[in-house]
């Protein structure tokens, strides 16, 4: 992704970081599941199916 998207890789491990520091991963009645694939129909909740076929 280009260097000023708001989702490049520094964003989201500076995010985890961060939730990592303030123990929020330590709560009590916190679940914490593997990630899975997202099917195709629920990434063209999101973005269109063509978009979808490109990547």
């Amino acid at each position: 992704t280009p260097s000023k998207h708001p989702e490049r890789p520094q964003r989201i491990e500076q995010s985890i970081k961060t939730i990592e520091a303030l123990g929020w991963l330590n709560r009590e009645g916190l679940v914490l599941l593997a990630p899975r694939e997202a099917t195709v129909d629920e990434l063209a909740a999101v973005h269109d199916r063509d978009y979808i076929q490109d990547v």
